[in-house]
């Protein structure tokens, strides 16, 4: 989860200022607190996105130079669905779990009150 964190830091350091700028537009909106998160939530997730696809991008240019690396890629067109619906099966089903331990472990150091 840190190194997740420590992925997107950049993504989150771009929108800092961004975010600053965009706050006297919405001003005149009349927009509360709470509905400006909206706002800031989207842009983090379009800088995010932004910063994943030149990832992405820079990896597969770096895959293709390599013999190895073209029949991977290949692979991976093939089987694109079939990756995808794994890996979303996999963040479906480990996200209850890992939060189920977060919470027991939280208890048991007395960080969450008991209910």
């Amino acid at each position: 989860m840190k190194l997740l964190i420590l992925a997107d830091l950049p993504a989150e350091l771009v929108e800092i200022p961004v975010g600053l700028l965009a706050m006297p537009l919405l001003r005149p909106s009349h927009m509360d607190l709470y509905s400006g998160s909206y706002v800031d939530a989207a842009l983090m997730l379009l800088f995010a996105s932004c910063q994943w696809l030149a990832i992405g991008n820079s990896i597969e240019s770096r895959l293709s130079s390599y013999d190895w690396g073209k029949g991977f890629l290949a692979w991976l067109q093939r089987y694109f669905i079939l990756v995808a619906a794994l890996v979303l099966l996999f963040t479906a089903v480990a996200t209850p779990l890992v939060n189920a331990h977060s919470r027991k472990v939280a208890y048991h150091r007395h960080a969450i009150p008991s209910q």
